[in-house]
Order: structure tokens, then sequence, then C-alpha cells
């Protein structure tokens, strides 16, 4: 299971954390969608509510196929592409490379969820959640 680490409000990163925590801390009060987390052995910083998201659509995936008449094991990974503050663009090369390395893993790639943030109060950043399934 992924850990992750949050950052409070007075700027301070806690964790490890597990996703199931995460969810409790929110529960809680103490992390709220706007809180950003990363993924430990990442640098990319993301809403606590984009990752939300993200897991929301993979549970909806799991109920479907759970519902299905044959139980398939079904893994998920969610990466995250970013774009710079000044290109907001996303580099194709580095998509294109992102897409072949999974897919030769035996990942296929499933949906893209996408968020832009103000930075600065100027500059907007991309950030998009590819994510992949395997099927057992």
């Amino acid at each position: 299971m992924r850990n992750y680490f949050y950052s409070t409000d007075r700027q301070e990163s806690r964790g490890p954390v597990t996703l199931p925590e995460l969810v409790e801390l929110n529960r809680r009060g103490l992390v709220d969608s706007d809180t950003i987390i990363c993924a430990e052995g990442t640098a990319e910083w993301v809403r606590f509510g984009t990752l939300m998201a993200a897991e929301e659509t993979i549970v909806e995936r799991q109920e479907l196929v759970t519902t299905g008449k044959r139980f398939m094991n079904h893994q998920y990974k969610v990466t995250i592409l970013t774009t710079g503050c000044f290109t907001r663009t996303l580099d194709p090369m580095k998509l294109q490379q992102v897409l072949n390395q999974e897919a030769k893993g035996g990942w296929r790639f499933a949906k893209s969820i996408h968020e832009e943030k103000k930075v600065l109060g100027i500059f907007s950043r991309e950030a998009h959640f590819l994510i992949f399934e395997k099927c057992e």
C-alpha cells in the first residue's frame, strides 16, 4: 500500500500515512480537500480532493467488476504528470514514454483526471492523473 505525506496549516510535513489513515484524518477534520499531499517516493504535491476524485473513480470501477458474473482481480496505478508554470503544456514525449513503459509492464490506460492550480496568483500549473489498470 502506498504511503503519503501531508502538509499542515503551519506548513509542516506529517506522515507517512496510508490512504485509509488520510480518509480518517479527513473525517476528523484534520485534513480537507485543499490539504496538499505527496506520495512517498515522489516529489509531486497535489490536493487531497484531487486524489480522492481519482480514488472514487477506482472504487466505482472495482464495484462494477465485482458485481459482474465473473470476479477478476484488478489492480490500479496512478501516475501524475505535471506541466511547468511558464509553458503550461504537457510534454508529449514524456507522456508517450509513460504510456509505453506502463504498457510493457502489463498496465492498460483506464482514465485521466486533470487539475489546474494557480501558482503565485498569476501562473498556472496543471496536473494530469493517469490511471492504469491490470486485470488478472
